[in-house]
């Protein structure tokens, strides 16, 4: 797996199969697969991110912004809660 964490805070923005080929330039991140654009991630780009590869050990349960990645580790954001899914989401209508 690969992931595109934010160099200031640290946060695992996206996780993507070895599969999915990083480019990121001054102005974005394009993602790419089979030698396709696939993806243009217009908020973020090479000064802020920064790409990790071969990632073993990434949680199952993961979600952009949910966790941190330093050191080879990831750490549950303090305070995270999990959004509602579309079902607690009726329920609280």
């Amino acid at each position: 797996m690969k992931i595109i964490v934010e160099k200031e805070t640290k946060l695992v923005k996206f996780l993507l199969d070895n599969l999915v080929e990083i480019h990121p330039t001054p102005d974005h991140i394009m993602l790419s697969k089979d030698g396709k654009d696939i993806l243009k991630i217009a908020c973020h780009n090479e000064d802020d991110c920064k790409v990790y590869r071969n990632i073993e050990n990434a949680p199952e349960d993961y979600m952009g912004n949910k966790y941190t990645y330093e050191d080879g580790e990831f750490t549950l954001v303090d305070g995270w809660t999990d959004p509602l899914n579309e079902e607690q989401q009726i329920a609280n209508q």
